[in-house]
């Protein structure tokens, strides 16, 4: 059996906190992700869209990339996107994307989105 994509990235976070603290300590992890997820969205505090590894889009993934956008905007919570690769930039413009988002909410990486949620 073969594991790649996210959940291949993801076993070997498992796997260290296993090794590390125990099935317990798995167990305390995972339920305090859970816990600052739901803070977030209760709290409102913004999503971040990180598109470093994203060299280009089709319609239907800026079609769907801006109605997620919109969704998020129409409940008022603030969208940054980051890291976008240069080859998708200019998809991004011609889709209105940018526009929608804000280039105050556009972001070279998260260091610099960490910056501008500490100033908000």
């Amino acid at each position: 059996m073969q594991i790649f994509g996210p959940t291949g990235a993801f076993v070997v976070v498992l796997a260290g906190v296993t090794a590390q603290y125990g099935f317990a300590g798995l167990q305390v992890a995972t339920l305090m992700a859970g816990v600052i997820l739901l803070a977030m969205g209760f709290a409102q505090l913004g999503g971040v869209i990180r598109l470093g590894r994203v060299p280009f889009m089709d319609a239907t993934g800026t079609h769907t990339l801006s109605e997620l956008i919109e969704r998020f905007q129409r409940r008022g919570i603030r969208v940054l996107l980051c890291g976008i690769h240069p080859r998708l930039c200019k998809a991004l413009e011609r889709a209105e994307i940018l526009a929608l988002v804000g280039r105050d909410n556009i972001c070279a990486d998260m260091s610099e989105v960490a910056r501008r949620v500490a100033s908000a």
